[in-house]
């Protein structure tokens, strides 16, 4: 029968327990193969190569049928015996999670992965090569590939799983007799790494009361109903110890913070069949600290004042002494016209250190709030306005010929339209209010000495007992 296959095995027709036997047929084309009392290794059906395995010792047959008659071929079958004819010890595979056998583990941590020794003749004694698969292992942290020098050895080590999954670990041994071994699988659960996540204020005051954070972990209670925590300030630990949950380990309340302190807390879980390493998970919480206003108190023109005569219709700058350098602090300067019973925003939202106060009635007040980031506002003072009415300062001129004038010259000056009682002032920096210097001139025309730079004049006028305006 010319056409007809012949089939063989590598093994010459015999082999030992556990092993992988490989047959095929010499021309080409499918085969449907029948193989009693053996373990296909292969997929099943229709392919030229065959794998199978035996659990036991015996004579079996290998039998091919042929492409059936009309499809191009002859129904014919071919059969073959093979002699398994001595049992052979498997090595396994055994797992060491954290010194202890366990399958179970997390992510980014590794597996010990050691090959438990099959004894006798037909065991270790003549193996002479191993081979082993670490489908989604890494041999480090970075994910590394594990390399061939590493599968090929009879315990491989430390092997790292970055990802959560279940993975499948398969070995191989060749022993000089029977040839590759059936494969031997374990299955590896690579579990998510318990979370943790800080609550608690970004912001602090530094002479406020320090607050408390939590950690709230994700490790489902079912699985550890009581882990444990650390916490550091800075890298550095605030416990000397691991604390459970059922000791308030998740709380954390610091003596004292300074700007930009880091807080980092770290949960491990003490449940079974789960992760190993005592720093798993950590979260950290960068920390910004407020010092509180500096003083806030307001003032009129120069530190210190806080009540002022003026006329009506006059504006005067109020501002902040003392306040604070931090980009955090803000201004809220606040009104009131009923003598101090009522307080109400000059302006919407924050305003400036430094106000142009408009002033309406007589007693008129104002003061700031200060805010520092989380710290308590600080409200200045107030100041107070005292409206002068009745006295007019009039309109002050100078005579055109004396306008520009030579050093050392005088200048001519004289003011109309006022009433009350009137007195000079000149500075030649206007723009501080406090350089003006009252003189000894009390009448409507004044011839002013010796001038050696360019001066600024004003009069003020007031009603007797009632104060001055400017």
């Amino acid at each position: 029968m010319p056409n007809a296959p012949y089939v063989f095995n590598v093994q010459l027709l015999e082999g030992c327990t556990n092993s992988e036997i490989t047959v095929a047929q010499t021309v080409g084309g499918s085969a449907n193969w029948v193989t009693p009392g053996a373990e296909r290794l292969d997929s099943a059906g229709g392919n030229s190569v065959l794998v199978v395995s035996y659990p036991s010792q015996g004579w079996y047959t290998i039998t091919r049928d042929g492409p059936p008659a009309g499809a191009g071929g002859t129904d014919v079958q071919y059969s073959e015996f093979i002699n398994i004819f001595t049992d052979r010890l498997l090595p396994g595979i055994r797992t060491l999670y954290g010194g202890n056998p366990s399958k179970r583990m997390c992510a980014g941590e590794f597996m010990v992965f050691e090959h438990i020794p099959a004894l006798g003749r037909f065991g270790d004694a003549n193996t002479v090569e191993w081979q082993w698969s670490f489908p989604g292992g890494s041999i480090n942290p970075s994910g590394a590939p594990v390399p061939p020098s590493v599968r090929s050895q009879a315990d491989p080590g430390a092997i790292y799983y970055l990802n959560p999954g279940t993975y499948v670990v398969t070995l191989r041994a060749r022993h000089d007799c029977c040839g590759w071994s059936k494969p031997i699988r374990d299955t590896i659960y690579v579990l998510p790494k318990p979370q943790v996540t800080i609550l608690g204020p970004n912001e602090v005051c530094a002479t406020g009361p320090m607050p408390t954070f939590q950690a709230v972990p994700a490790i489902p209670l079912s699985i550890d109903p009581n882990p444990e925590f650390r916490w550091y300030i800075n890298g550095i630990p605030q416990t000397f110890s691991w604390v459970p949950l059922s000791a308030n380990g998740h709380l954390f309340t610091p003596a004292s913070l300074n700007n930009g302190d880091v807080i980092k807390v770290e949960i491990r879980s003490t449940a079974p069949l789960w992760c190993y390493d005592p720093a798993i998970s950590f979260a950290t919480k960068t920390i910004t600290v407020s010092a509180p206003s500096q003083g806030g108190f307001a003032y009129i023109n120069a530190p210190g004042i806080t009540q002022l005569n003026v006329c009506p219709g006059e504006q005067h700058t109020v501002g902040v002494v003392g306040q604070s350098t931090s980009p955090n602090v803000t201004y809220q300067w606040i009104v009131s016209t009923d003598g101090g019973a009522t307080w109400l925003p000059v302006l919407s939202g924050v305003t400036p250190s430094i106000l142009t106060a408009p002033l309406t009635v007589n007693g008129i007040r104002y003061r700031v709030v200060v805010r520092n980031g989380s710290c308590p506002p600080d409200t200045s003072t107030a100041v107070v306005f005292y409206l002068n009415a009745g006295a007019n300062p009039g309109l002050v001129s100078v005579d055109p010929a004396t306008d520009t004038v030579c050093a050392g010259q005088s200048a001519n000056l004289s003011v109309a339209g006022f009433s009350g009682s009137i007195v000079w002032q000149y500075t030649t920096t206007p723009w501080i209010a406090t350089s003006w210097v009252t003189t000894s001139y009390t009448t409507a025309n004044i011839t002013f000495p010796n001038l050696t730079q360019t001066t600024y004049f004003r009069v003020r006028a007031y009603i007797p007992g009632g104060g001055p305006c400017s």
